[in-house]
């Protein structure tokens, strides 16, 4: 037994001696059974100590060892009771084990069952991917806690609760619901709740859309102020002005104001006139609007051109003009008596009584400026009485104009004849090329012959010369009046941002023709994207916007006569946008509900509907239940498609819940009343309309 342990001595007895010996034996009973028993069954992180105690069924002189895990457990512990029991003082989630107990002796160890503490604790952090939502998306708020048991989850905004649990939450969120978040965490066995910081600021913004640019006065006038307003739909956080493709700096008298929204000019100047576009952009898209200032003025620089001495009988030419915007109109006073017409040139055969001054009085409609030219004084002299050399004769114009009208004829009309007038012996043509009028002062030829000294005469095809004659005189002798302006286009159908516009101005008729493109009401000048040719008689517009359709007209006018054209729109294709779904959040069971999307698209988009994101077959602009139950809660969204620009937009999620009230009787009542009253109605309309048809068609009968 265990008391027979101890010292053992022999002696032997030999022949004249003794021999002794001696040896120590001991007896230890077998380790069997070791285990673990912990002072209490769940810890609270940082508050409790841990005390677990290490027993046997059976065994001596026993030793002990503590593991945590793998790891022999040495640090931040107490040994006791000869290193039966382990302490931990103020327990940390790390403390969880696994805790065993290695038992042993010189002949035998046994080792405990792993026991694993239940440390209650938590830490809550949370986070989400993005600092900018778009709204009507989903954000996701996800927070996490280092708890036992598992914590539940609490979610803030701005410092206020709102009505959602659990770790991660998606939320179909709108314009107003920016700000801070946060989350909450709470421990149901320590009791604890622990608040994390505000993890999340979160920024909703809408899309850009419908920019455009509104001037304070549709005709603005040099030296008044105005102001360019850009407005838009969606987050604007930026605005920026370009002027004719530049960008737009502000000085002292144009000034940038509401956050770029405004642009101010104190007094519009005629240098103002040009492009100007506004670009409004946030960290999701950008969109821009163009608008064309034309500058009205003037008139400026009123002046009268023409002879000062003519002989009686000879046809007077006065040309008035002037530095104005729109062009002005003219009118005429004769020694201060207001003559008849409105033309900028004057005409007529003169006496002696049509000797005096002249002044052209030119009237601007818009900026209500009427500007006088200088005097102009006319003395009109006996026949004969001034040299040849000072003007050609009465006499010498017709025959002018009618050798003018003969080489037209001998020109479109001669049969594969030579173009010009018949050619005389050498003896009547002192030059080569030329035909002699009358005395010889006069000369006419046709295309083709240029010598130094000739004028041309209306579009060119004539040259007149004389000595003494100017340009001036001759240019309104050949003027053909214009007719039948009309606008062709290479295309009205095209898509926005990709297609370019290329419209063609002709008249049927009309010589030294100018050109004024007109956009709506807006004059339309070369600017960058927008390209005139042909002498103004082409517009190009490259990469079109939808504000391109015009209605596009031409202005043809020379000095005698003008015209404008028929309008002209283009179709521009684009979209879809702003996808948007309304209707009813929470209707009740048996309630007619209708769901209706709606897209800014050109032409009409089309639309395939979703519920809880699979397609359905509704392809309409409407979502109709007939009578709702709690099935058709769920999400719904809906693409809008347009076949011809090739675009597609998916709309936001609009969230149906149907609650389970019934009110169906309550809504056939007041449906049935309803609908009795606009029969009511229709029918009294109805009775209305037949008495004053058949009124009319009696008057008619009597007349």
């Amino acid at each position: 037994m265990f008391n027979d342990s101890g010292e053992y001595t022999v002696s032997f007895d030999t022949t004249g001696s003794t021999l002794e010996g001696s040896t120590h034996m001991m007896i230890y009973a077998q380790v069997a059974n070791a285990d673990i028993t912990p002072n209490k069954a769940d810890y609270v992180e940082f508050n409790d100590t841990a005390v677990l105690t290490c027993s046997v069924s059976s065994g001596s002189s026993i030793s002990y060892r503590w593991y945590n895990g793998s790891s022999e457990a040495s640090e931040g512990v107490q040994l006791g009771d000869g290193g039966s029991t382990l302490t931990i003082v103020s327990v940390t989630r790390y403390d969880q084990g696994p805790f065993s107990c290695h038992v042993f002796n010189p002949i035998s160890n046994d080792t405990s069952e792993p026991v694993e503490r239940n440390i209650n604790c938590q830490a809550a952090k949370g986070w989400t991917t993005e600092d900018y939502y778009e709204g009507w998306s989903d954000l996701t708020l996800n927070c996490s806690a280092v708890s036992k048991p598992t914590a539940l989850f609490y979610w803030f905004m701005n410092g206020t609760q709102f009505a959602h649990t659990g770790p991660e939450e998606i939320l179909n969120i709108t314009i107003n619901q920016s700000g801070n978040y946060s989350c909450q965490a709470f421990n149901s066995k320590t009791l604890r709740y622990h608040m994390s910081e505000a993890f999340a600021v979160v920024t909703v913004l809408e899309k850009i859309s419908g920019v455009v640019i509104r001037p304070s006065t549709d005709k603005p006038v040099e030296g008044t102020p105005i102001t360019l307003t850009c407005d838009a739909e969606g987050s604007i956080p930026n605005r920026v002005w370009m002027k004719d493709g530049q960008p737009l700096i502000p000085t002292s008298d144009i000034t940038l104001q509401d956050n770029n929204r405004v642009l101010s000019f104190s007094a519009v100047k005629k240098k103002d006139s040009g492009n100007y576009l506004c670009r409004v952009s946030n960290p999701f898209n950008h969109q821009d609007a163009n608008y064309y200032m034309t500058v009205n003025h003037g008139p400026h620089n009123v002046k009268i051109e023409g002879v000062t001495e003519i002989e009686e009988g000879e046809q007077l030419t006065l040309t008035c003009s002037a530095d104005s915007v729109p062009i002005p109109s003219y009118h005429w006073t004769f020694n201060g008596k207001q003559l008849e017409g409105y033309s900028p040139v004057l005409n007529k055969i003169v006496g002696f009584n049509d000797s005096g001054d002249y002044i052209c009085t030119a009237n601007n409609s818009v900026t209500g400026i009427a500007s006088q030219s200088t005097v102009h004084e006319l003395s009109v002299k006996e026949k004969g009485t001034l040299k040849p050399a000072e003007g050609p004769s009465s006499g010498a114009i017709a025959a002018i104009v009618i050798v003018v009208l003969l080489v037209i004829g001998g020109t479109f009309g001669g049969g594969g004849k030579t173009c010009g007038p018949s050619r005389t012996s050498d003896a009547q043509n002192p030059r080569e090329g030329l035909v002699a009028l009358g005395s010889g002062d006069l000369w006419v030829t046709h295309p083709g012959v240029t010598p130094e000294g000739l004028v041309a005469l209306g579009s060119g095809d004539l040259w007149v010369t004389h000595p003494g004659v100017t340009p001036e005189g001759l240019v309104a002798l050949g003027s053909v009046p214009v007719s039948s302006v009309k606008v062709s286009s290479n295309n009205t159908n095209v898509l926005e941002l990709s297609s370019s516009v290329h419209l063609s101005c002709s008249v049927s008729s009309g010589s030294s023709i100018s050109y004024l493109w007109l956009n709506g009401s807006s004059e339309v000048t070369a600017s960058e994207g927008v390209q005139l040719g042909e002498g103004g008689a082409t517009l190009t517009i490259v990469s079109v916007t939808r504000y391109d359709q015009g209605p596009f007209r031409c202005r043809a006018f020379n000095p005698i006569s003008n015209e404008i054209s028929e309008p002209v729109h283009v179709f521009i294709s684009y979209g879809p946008e702003r996808v948007t779904v309304v209707g009813p959040t929470s209707p009740n069971v048996k309630a007619f509900i209708l769901l209706h999307c709606s897209a800014l698209s050109a032409p009409c988009a089309s639309f395939t509907w979703f519920f809880n994101g699979t397609q359905t077959n509704v392809q309409e602009a409407v979502y109709v239940i007939q009578s709702g139950t709690t099935a058709h809660s769920g999400k719904y969204s809906c693409t809008a498609k347009n076949y011809v620009t090739g675009l597609h937009t998916m709309s936001h999620t609009h969230v149906l819940t149907v609650t389970d009230h019934d009110y169906s009787d309550v809504i056939v009542k007041y449906v049935g009343i309803t609908a009795g009253c606009f029969i009511a109605v229709i029918v009294l309309f109805g009775t209305i309309g037949c008495i004053v048809m058949r009124r009319q068609r009696k008057r008619f009968l009597v007349n």
